[in-house]
């Protein structure tokens, strides 16, 4: 097991990480810490998580463990992977990872500014690595493993323009029980589907969907209807969903990627759109909701 020994007087001197006030990090904070390799010195972050005890967070140790043990296996260079365990005063209270210097996805896809073509790229990027993913599962390399937590705050894109995944200690690794995700919750349309969408995750365990290929997949989807909606998708009930998807058709959208958000409210696998995201119309302005609640 690979740690990192932070005193108490040196963890209040490191310099926070401060996120934009629309990112809330609800089970830890983020800080600055110099991280020595032999001559090497690199900037990391350390997540300290606020509870360091009881299931949930035995949960976590194992899935950060499980993280750390099969880094080589999974061999992702987008995903960024916890490092090492942070004890401070003999008590294990998070891990160290990469520091991304970049922007929060979820503030880019909101800047109406942001340049359709590279908004459309840094989506077709997720979609790349969940095709990684799956090839992982797939040829039997990581046993269960899924982001679980899809959604706009999870990723980060670097000053080079490559979007990276962080928050992994919520993803599904080998045995793990599942974490909380934004679009997998019992008020999500999910709920609708048990038979696609699993619910047999472990009590207490604060997850309500078992991820997968379909539920990482279904909340991609979402990702990308929000950007053409640009606001909360899951806020429309199905009926809502399927006359907003025919509108999407009516303005020159493609059936193929059409078709794509409509698979996720049925009982057939879900499928990864992301080299059909060049077929968005150029004019997609047309789809954002205040335009489409002005011409429904």
């Amino acid at each position: 097991m690979l740690t990192k020994n932070i005193s108490y007087k040196k963890f209040k001197e490191l310099k926070k990480l401060e996120l934009d006030k629309s990112i809330v990090g609800k089970e830890g904070t983020l800080f600055f810490v110099d991280d020595k390799d032999k001559w090497d010195r690199n900037q990391k972050l350390v997540k300290r998580f606020y509870n360091t005890s009881g299931p949930t967070f035995s949960n976590k140790l194992y899935t950060i463990n499980s993280l750390i043990n099969q880094k080589e296996n999974i061999d992702i260079d987008e995903l960024v992977m916890p490092e090492k365990l942070v004890v401070s005063n003999s008590e294990i209270i998070g891990y160290t990872m990469d520091y991304i210097d970049g922007t929060n996805l979820g503030l880019l896809l909101k800047n109406p500014k942001l340049d359709r073509e590279q908004a459309i790229n840094y989506l077709k990027q997720i979609g790349i690595i969940l095709e990684k993913i799956s090839k992982l599962n797939e040829y039997g390399i990581v046993n269960n493993f899924y982001l679980n937590d899809v959604h706009e705050g999870n990723f980060v894109v670097n000053k080079e323009g490559i979007v990276r995944v962080v928050d992994m200690d919520s993803c599904r690794i080998d045995d793990n029980n599942p974490f909380i995700a934004k679009y997998l919750c019992p008020f999500s349309q999910v709920d609708l589907y048990p038979e696609k969408y699993s619910q047999k995750a472990a009590k207490g365990s604060g997850g309500y969907i078992m991820p997968d290929k379909n539920s990482d997949l279904y909340c991609y989807n979402i990702m990308i209807l929000n950007y053409l909606y640009q606001d909360n998708i899951t806020k429309l009930d199905i009926p809502e969903l399927y006359e907003y998807l025919n509108y999407l058709i009516s303005i020159g959208f493609p059936y193929e990627l059409v078709d794509s958000f409509n698979k996720l409210f049925e009982n057939t696998d879900n499928i990864n759109p992301y080299e059909l995201l060049d077929l968005i119309p150029c004019d997609k302005g047309r789809a954002i909701k205040k335009v489409y609640e002005l011409r429904k």
